[in-house]
């Protein structure tokens, strides 16, 4: 099931400096940087969604007159929140 909640970016940037200082010497530098951003439906109501099953009615149920969402697994994971995750990596390395 896919939802305005799946999300997935992923940046990466890598560099290499080399410099011959001397006929002996030379400096280098080896730099990376690695960043990720996941985002993804959380909460109760998604573990519920998973193992719903399947006879659950769908769209809305009226009960007393009042509109509410069914337990269906889409429903569930339309009103849970939202679980972002973001990761980043910086290493400079000088050889």
């Amino acid at each position: 099931m896919t939802t305005d909640m799946d999300s997935y970016k992923r940046y990466n940037a890598k560099g290499f400096i080399s410099s011959k200082i001397t006929n002996w010497l030379t400096g280098q530098l080896d730099l990376s940087f690695y960043k990720s951003d996941k985002g993804m439906p959380s909460g109760a109501n998604y573990a519920k969604a998973v193992w719903a099953p399947s006879y659950n009615p769908t769209g809305m149920i009226t009960i007393n007159d009042e509109e509410l969402y069914s337990g269906t697994a889409g429903n569930l994971t339309r009103l849970g929140g939202q679980n972002t995750n973001a990761i980043s990596d910086t290493r400079v390395l000088p050889n």
